[in-house]
């Protein structure tokens, strides 16, 4: 069975993370819903500047700067995110300074398939950065029997020095495995 996942397009999306969150809450029943920042950063491939703390608050002036390299892939990042208990979706605040023809690809590791899942690609944004949400309805798949989670962003063609992923925020939307 096929997987496919519930992208909210751009022009779904609202304009502040609070309204992205009252949406959710509305979606899913109330139910409770966190944003679950990452534990872990691992940068596979890439030349990164900053560290997994500069992308778990947003708009604090703190961000991750990964810049290409000139092999393949550009650059490969993963994120843990650990003691996760139900995952609903994803968000995050990102720009791509590279080439128009040049993808940036964010997938969710399916535990049950043994594969990443593409959610969403990003391509490259002069102006300003972009707000990205993800909407998952079956959440099991993506997490461990370890509860954790994992999301990877990468360029997987080859890629130039002078481009830059350069992300403020992260966040799966979803529950902690703790009781409430």
């Amino acid at each position: 069975m096929t997987y496919t996942p519930n992208i909210v397009t751009p022009d779904d999306i609202p304009r502040t993370l609070q309204d992205e969150l009252d949406k959710i809450r509305y979606e899913f029943e109330d139910q409770r819903i966190d944003f679950i920042q990452p534990d872990t950063l691992t940068v596979n491939n890439g030349t990164p500047t900053g560290s997994v703390t500069d992308i778990q608050n947003l708009h604090d002036g703190n961000t991750l700067l990964i810049a290409e390299v000139a092999g393949t892939p550009g650059f490969d990042i993963d994120m843990d995110f650990s003691n996760v208990k139900k995952v609903k979706g994803i968000v995050f605040r990102a720009d791509y300074s590279g080439s128009a023809t040049h993808r940036v690809n964010m997938s969710i590791y399916d535990y049950v398939g043994a594969a990443y899942l593409p959610l969403v690609f990003m391509r490259h944004n002069l102006t300003d950065f972009n707000y990205e949400t993800v909407l998952l309805d079956e959440d099991r798949r993506f997490i461990s029997n370890n509860f954790i989670s994992n999301i990877s962003i990468n360029h997987a063609s080859a890629g130039s020095p002078s481009h830059t992923l350069e992300v403020d925020y992260v966040a799966l939307l979803g529950t902690r495995n703790t009781t409430y």
